[in-house]
Parts: structure tokens; C-alpha cells; sequence
């Protein structure tokens, strides 16, 4: 409250000092937010409030009493009293009042007998004196208070301009023309009105300053304000409106979680990154129009700094597990308590790795529709059990988890930083159906098998080999992967292919491979169009044109990552300044063990090994040294863009000059007979 005045402070009666009063003093925004999350600081404050909430304090002591001289104990089937009471004993306030002896007591039967034999069910007598006092000035109230709400609301019409969205109220409304209709003559317009104002900070600060009572009360005979917070912001069931939270949490299974709950209640779920900054989560709720934000770990200072700028209600959920869960035997849903289909369900951020990153709204018939056309197919079954190791929550993410929340399939989570070794040992013990992962990450736990488990005595590494060959369904999502990796992986599981698929943040998936196509597709074709799917090629940073020909980078990158020296590449274009074209430029972190690379060799070897033409072939190459690392997005994308940036912010006279880079031309005939370097050259005319 803003001056404190006589209604109290945090926690006390509303009237001061009633202690039969049933309202209770919460006097600014974060309070009453506090009392709805539970919050023990809160709620280790309050000694009263409405009876299905809070016990009496005369009951409190009567318990107090009771057990301090007779013993009684509670009955295993009563629920918790409010905090400050005995714990040793409990009751159900609001239908009876359950106190049981112990056994051994003498009084036992005669209690049991008074609580049976003499309750009534009625009004209680003083409660009914109550009312009807309140009745007889009740006219002149009503008269007052009315005119006092008239008064305020011209008040806020004439002086609120700059904080005032809109004001609910009938005077002065579109729609007061039909209330004068039915208006008494001398009635007025009554004495409840809603503010709603134009920023959440604008309404923190004019909740906190106002000096009436305050408190999660309704029917009092005084003045009372209560506050729209995030509680009542979260009741969803009204079709058309979308209620946006962002989600900062760190834990996987903190998301998952997160997610069902919005999922459940209608909400929209926007995932941050654990590494954003405060000033970004601000830029991101005004853009998204955030009504919370539900936070966890080191995230939930991001979350405060959101509350007090902008007065976002900052949730800080539990999410332990209990002890053992038992499974519901029966459940009911209400057919007519459901979402609108076009109700948001997530906003996705796209990547950034080729333009400026942007979010992207999927529906709940969008997601639900893609996700649909994958259950019942082999990951999804009963027994199968997905492996999550990393944010799991981005598009093709959400189509995994939410079949398998409709299938039945066991999910884990990764709760420690995912390495190798983790995954490798996990595999080994088996039951692990399906996989997802970036192509980076694939490639390093290839590394890992080759260097710390190929070469282990054949009775060790059979278990790892067998518990890889039962994961029937390993998936690369998010970017182009090697054929080396995907190679490795059809080898080390029997012949087994990767699933490989095509899509965007925007579409969802486009195509897929799936278990079934096994090796009767090439090794990198991305399936069958999905039905309603149309695709158009179009030029982009992933098309470099080089020598009047378009040169794709994926296919260069491929051939890069298939020579045992090169650990990563990124193939990008650099301006030409001899024929305003561009040139193919090549990213390249060598393997610890392999030997310095030349821009000649390295061009030969592409010709003579991978059949690359010669149109094709890098001729400015960087070779990063360990402390560098081509930039990618916390997916593990790489970032061209970022990369273009970092690494060739020069012109290309100034690349030549630099011992960091190497630029050359493509190789000549007459200084080279190598027919593969012929072949190459004749390819460049004709491919």
C-alpha cells in the first residue's frame, strides 16, 4: 500500500485488528502475485482470510490446546491447516471439523459420538444477524459508493490519457445507451469499474499508490482493489485470445513439464535462451505482448529484471518429483472445455543463421496436423523410450514430444551437460528408440566411438554396438550432415540409415525419410514430399555463383568433411574483384593429428578423391587455429552470416596480403597431367 494507511500492512486483518475478519491485507501488485504462487514469504505473513482457505484463529488455538493436553492426532484423510498451526493436527474447514483420539484414549467413543450426533447443517445464527444489519443502510451505500465510482471514472477519462487503455465501466461506454434503457431514474451505474491501463509497469505503480484496502476479496462493505495478476491472466478457456509466456528454463525436463502445463491451459509457450540477455527478454515480451514469464536457475533473475520494468509477473514453479507416482485409473474430460484450433500453441525463433532471426506462430492445428501424420510409426510405441539430450523444444523438437505425449512413449531427459561419453554409456544399456540430434553433435559422438571405443577388445564394445543397433531411429535435424557421418552411422548399426528430413521453423517438416524407406533411397535423399507441400528452388546463401555456374555449398562442405584431415568446414561466397562474381571460400579446423594443409593440395586432393570439378573448388581458404571456431547458433547451426563477418571482413586484395588467409586460383592443365585434374576441368564446361 502506497502510504500504509489504516487497513494494514502485508498479512493483516482486513478490518485492522478483527480477528474474526475473513480478508486479508495484500497492498501491492507483487503481493498478491505472491499469495497466488504460494509463495512462503507471502504466505508466512498472512493470519487470516476466507474460511476455505485459512482457519480461525480461535480454532488455531482450540488445536493448540488440544493437543497439548489430551493428544489427539490427525486423521490420515484430513488436508493441511494454515501455516502457525499444530502440526500434529489437521482438519477439513468448510463441510466438518475431524479430530480424532488415539486408540488408547477412553474419550475416544464419546467424542466420536457428540461430532456424529450433533451437527447441523445450517446457517449459523450470528452470520445471519450480520447480514441482515448490512441490509438496513444498504440503499444509502449503494447511492454513495456508486456516485463515488462516477466521480473516479471522470476523473480517469479526464486526467489518464497518457496511462489509460480503456476503462469497463457502463457510463461512458459504447454500450451505455442500452443500460439507460433499464436504469432506474434516479439509479446510477453502479460501483464496480475495471482500469486497464497501457503499460503492466503503469498498472503496478497505480495499484501499489492507491490507499484503500487491498486483498483477493469480493462482497466486502468498504472500498476494495484487487488486481488483475498473472492468476487470472492465465484462465484461457476463452476462444480467439492468446495469452503469451516466456519460458526460461534451463532443465529439459523443466521445459517439458512447463510445456504440458501451457499446453493444458491454452497458453502460448515461447522458449527463451538460457544466454539472453535482460535487455533482449524485454525487447522480446513487448514484441510478443508477454503477460508472464515462468523462469528456473540462473534464469530467474532475467524473469525479475522482466517483473520490475515492465511488471510482467515473474512464476517460479516447483519441480520436484515426489517420492513414487501412481498412475490415474480415471479421469474426465469435458467436451466443451476445449481450445480453439487456431489458438497459438508455440512461437519458434528462427535460427538467424542466413538473415536476421524472426518468430514464427504455429497454431494448434498446424502442429497438431504435422505431428499427427507420425503416430503409430515405429518410435512411437508403447516400450519405446526417446532419448532427449538438449533443448527439445524447437519445431521438429515439439512434433517428437507431443507424439509422444499421444502415443504413450516414454521419454528421458538428460539433466547433466551432454557429452559423448554420456550418450555412449546411456546406449549401451539399451531400450533407446529414437534420437535426435544436430549434425555437429552426431559427428562428435563419432569421433568419440572411433578414437575411445572402436579399438576396445570385441567383448566390451559389442555393448555398445549392440545397444546403438536397437536405437532403430537416429535423426539429424537443423543442417546438412557429412556423408562420412551418415556413413558411419548406417555402419556402426548394421546397415541401419540415418532418418533424414527437410523443413524450416516456418513449415514444420516438408519431407521425410522414415524406417521403413531403409537403403532404398539414395544416402541424402530427404524423403517424400509431405501431402499439400510444394517446393520451389531459389538462390540464397547456400548457392554461390562462381565462374557463371551456381556452385551449392553443401555439396563442397561434403566433400571437405569426407578428407580425414578436416575435422569441421563452412563453404560460403566472397565478392570476386576481377569479374564481380563471387568466389568459394572455405572455413577449415583441421584435426589435432593431421598435418598442415596447402590451398594447392587441398584443391588436388578435393579433385582426386572426391571427384569434385573444378568450378567447385575453394580459392580462399582459412584455416581456423584452436582458439577459433566457426560460430553457431545455440542449436548448433553454423551462422554464415556471422561467419562471413568474423572471418573475411577484408577485401580480397588485403586477404591476399594476410598470412591468415590463402587465395589463389583453380589448377592448370600445363602445370598438372593428373587425368582426375583433366576430368575435373572438363567437368567445369559441361556440368
Amino acid at each position: 500500500m502506497g502510504r500504509q494507511s489504516a487497513f494494514g500492512k502485508l498479512g493483516e486483518t482486513i478490518p485492522s485488528n478483527d480477528i474474526h475478519a475473513i480478508s486479508v491485507s495484500l497492498p501491492t501488485w507483487n503481493s498478491t502475485i505472491g499469495w497466488g504462487a504460494r509463495n512462503p514469504a507471502i504466505l508466512d505473513r498472512m493470519r487470516t482470510g476466507y474460511p476455505n482457505f485459512f482457519i480461525h484463529r480461535l480454532i488455531d488455538e482450540l488445536a493448540e490446546k488440544i493437543v497439548t493436553r489430551i493428544g489427539y492426532k490427525v486423521h490420515e484423510d484430513s488436508t493441511p491447516t494454515n501455516r502457525g498451526s499444530s502440526p500434529e493436527l489437521k482438519w477439513n474447514l468448510g463441510q466438518d471439523v475431524f479430530l480424532y483420539h488415539t486408540d488408547s484414549s477412553p474419550h475416544t467413543p464419546t467424542l466420536r459420538h457428540l461430532l456424529t450426533t450433533t451437527h447441523i447443517d445450517s446457517y449459523f445464527p450470528l452470520d445471519a444477524s450480520i447480514m441482515e444489519l448490512y441490509t438496513r443502510d444498504f440503499v444509502p451505500r449503494v447511492t454513495i459508493a456508486s456516485k463515488n465510482a462516477s466521480l473516479v471514472v471522470d476523473f480517469l477519462h479526464k486526467n489518464g490519457s497518457n496511462c489509460v487503455q480503456q476503462i469497463y465501466y457502463p457510463k461512458g461506454s459504447p454500450s451505455q445507451n442500452i443500460y439507460d434503457k433499464y436504469r432506474e431514474e434516479d439509479g446510477g451505474y453502479g460501483y464496480l469499474l475495471s482500469v486497464v491501463s497501457k503499460e503492466p509497469r503503469q498498472a503496478v505503480a497505480f495499484f501499489d499508490a492507491l490507499d484503500v484496502a487491498k486483498g483477493p476479496s469480493l462482497g466486502t462493505n468498504f472500498t476494495l482493489s484487487c488486481p488483475y495478476t498473472c492468476d487470472a491472466r492465465l484462465k484461457l478457456a476463452e476462444r480467439g485470445v492468446d495469452t503469451m509466456v516466456l519460458v526460461f528454463a534451463t532443465s529439459q525436463y523443466e521445459q517439458a513439464v512447463t510445456f504440458m502445463v501451457l499446453y493444458a491451459i491454452g497458453a502460448t509457450f515461447i522458449p527463451m535462451s538460457s544466454k539472453i540477455l535482460a535487455s533482449e527478454a524485454e525487447y522480446f515480451a513487448k514484441l510478443y505482448g508477454a503477460t508472464a514469464s515462468i523462469s528456473s536457475g540462473k534464469d530467474r533473475e532475467v524473469a525479475a529484471a522482466l517483473e520490475k520494468s515492465l511488471g510482467i509477473p515473474a512464476i517460479v514453479p516447483s519441480f520436484s518429483l515426489p517420492a513414487s507416482l501412481s498412475p490415474i485409473s480415471e479421469f474426465y474430460l469435458d467436451p466443451n472445455d476445449t481450445f480453439d484450433l487456431e489458438k497459438g500453441l508455440a512461437i519458434f525463433s528462427t535460427s538467424g543463421t542466413t538473415g536476421l532471426p524472426k518468430g514464427v506462430v504455429h497454431t494448434r492445428r498446424s502442429l497438431h496436423g504435422i505431428a499427427r501424420k507420425d503416430f503409430g510409426t515405429p518410435p512411437y510405441q508403447a516400450g519405446n523410450t526417446t532419448l532427449f539430450v538438449r533443448n527439445s523444444l524447437w519445431v521438429y523438437g515439439i512434433m517428437i514430444f507431443t507424439n509422444c505425449l499421444h502415443t504413450k512413449t516414454k521419454m528421458e531427459f538428460c539433466e547433466t551437460v551432454f557429452t559423448p561419453e554420456f550418450f555412449w554409456e546411456r546406449i549401451k544399456q539399451g531400450g533407446i528408440g529414437l534420437f535426435c540430434s544436430v549434425p555437429s553433435e552426431l559427428q562428435a559422438l563419432m569421433e568419440y566411438y572411433d578414437v575411445n571405443l572402436r579399438n576396445l577388445p570385441m567383448k566390451l564394445r559389442e555393448q555398445y554396438d549392440i545397444g546403438v543397433s536397437r536405437c532403430r531411429n537416429i535423426v539429424p535435424a537443423g543442417g546438412y550432415i557429412s556423408e562420412g557421418v551418415a556413413r558411419f552411422w548406417a555402419d556402426v548399426r548394421g546397415g541401419v540409415p540415418l532418418i533424414v528430413l527437410y523443413g524450416s521453423t516456418e513449415s514444420g517438416i516438408v519431407s521425410r525419410t522414415t524406417f521403413a524407406d531403409g537403403e532404398r533411397l539414395p544416402l541424402f535423399c530427404a524423403g517424400e514430399l509431405r501431402p499439400n507441400s510444394e517446393i520451389n528452388l531459389a538462390d540464397g546463401e547456400e548457392v554461390i555463383r562462381a565462374h557463371s555456374r551456381r556452385v551449392f555449398t553443401y555439396v563442397v562442405e561434403n566433400a571437405l568433411l569426407s578428407l580425414p584431415q578436416i575435422k569441421e568446414a563452412l563453404v560460403l561466397g566472397v565478392p570476386d574483384d576481377a569479374d564481380g562474381q563471387e568466389r568459394v571460400a572455405a572455413l577449415i579446423l583441421l584435426h589435432s593429428h593431421a598435418s598442415n594443409l596447402s590451398l594447392g593440395t587441398l584443391q588436388k586432393q578435393l579433385v582426386r578423391e572426391q571427384n569434385l570439378p573444378l568450378f567447385r573448388l575453394p580459392t580462399v581458404i582459412r584455416f581456423l587455429k584452436e582458439d577459433e571456431s566457426i560460430p553457431k547458433s545455440t542449436s548448433g547451426k553454423p551462422k554464415k552470416k556471422e561467419a562471413k563477418e568474423l572471418y573475411f571482413d577484408l577485401e580480397l586484395d588485403e586477404m591476399r596480403k594476410d598470412s591468415r588467409w590463402e587465395v589463389g586460383g583453380l589448377p592448370r592443365l600445363e602445370e598438372d597431367g593428373d587425368a582426375q585434374v583433366a576430368f575435373a576441368a572438363w567437368a567445369m564446361d559441361y556440368v
